[in-house]
């Protein structure tokens, strides 16, 4: 295993599509961003782009093996087939991740597990703050999402505390945790994403504003409405942060942390 490449080409195909790569780039992922020559003159987006005039599979061919990262914002369709060609081992080729140009979901698409991509692809959502998509047999397993609050400065073995607590109190194994989500006014508290980091576990990052438009009926806090402008953290995260999501247990709190779990409805 490679770990999360350090080494990153986003690249585009549409006007629509480069948007959502500038997006990501500008959001502190740190990449080389790559943009079709034939978009309208007059578009300037925020960030450094090198533009390419002879087509996906030409640029495919060349950053395939320039970079160990590779973001392709655009179809997956089209991305399968710029790749295929160059394929040769998942222990050498580079970690590929799809974003639909909407920025909805970062799909690990190769070299998952071996080569990165299944961290890769947590990361892209994370800045995209949206649904990491991740398919490897080992992570599909895998069915609960933590939704965790936390004041300012937490340390992570308090987080680690806060959802040990979480997981003995609901009788569940640590090795079913998929992700943990959180709200976005959290997203660089060092002491989650240090705990996310040491436990490999993808961060999950839920807007205030679809906390409030999902109108979660649970138990609220003032001191959260007022600093946050939502009233509860853990069990909204925990609900949004999955897919077909069931709450297994109600907020906990521990540590200055409140934790909540919820459980993804796999069809098996």
């Amino acid at each position: 295993m490679r770990g999360l490449p350090n080494n990153c080409a986003v690249i585009a195909v549409s006007q629509a599509g480069l948007r959502t790569a500038t997006h990501l780039v500008t959001r502190g992922f740190s990449a080389v961003l790559f943009g079709p020559q034939s978009l309208p003159a007059e578009y300037s987006p925020p960030a450094k782009v090198n533009w390419f005039d002879d087509g996906i599979h030409a640029l495919t061919e060349r950053v395939f093996g320039a970079f160990d990262g590779l973001v392709y914002v655009m179809p997956m369709g089209i991305v399968v087939r710029a790749i295929a060609p160059h394929l040769r081992s998942k222990h050498t080729d580079p970690a590929v991740v799809t974003v639909d140009v909407g920025g909805r979901w970062a799909v690990a698409t190769l070299s998952g597990h071996e080569g990165g991509a299944n961290d890769l692809a947590a990361c892209v959502a994370r800045c995209l703050r949206c649904e990491p998509v991740v398919t490897t047999s080992t992570e599909a397993e895998k069915t609960l999402v933590a939704g965790i609050g936390c004041r300012k400065g937490v340390s992570a073995q308090d987080i680690e505390t806060a959802v040990i607590t979480a997981l003995d109190n609901a009788g569940c194994d640590p090795a079913e945790l998929r992700l943990i989500a959180t709200v976005d006014a959290k997203e660089r508290e060092e002491g989650l994403l240090a705990f996310c980091q040491k436990h490999k576990l993808p961060l999950r990052v839920i807007s205030r504003e679809e906390i409030r438009e999902a109108r979660i009926n649970c138990e609220e806090s003032e001191f959260v409405r007022k600093t946050l402008g939502i009233g509860a953290v853990a069990v909204p995260c925990a609900l949004l942060g999955g897919t077909k999501t069931q709450l297994i247990t109600d907020r906990i709190a521990c540590c200055q942390v409140t934790v909540a779990l919820a459980r993804e409805n796999c069809m098996w």
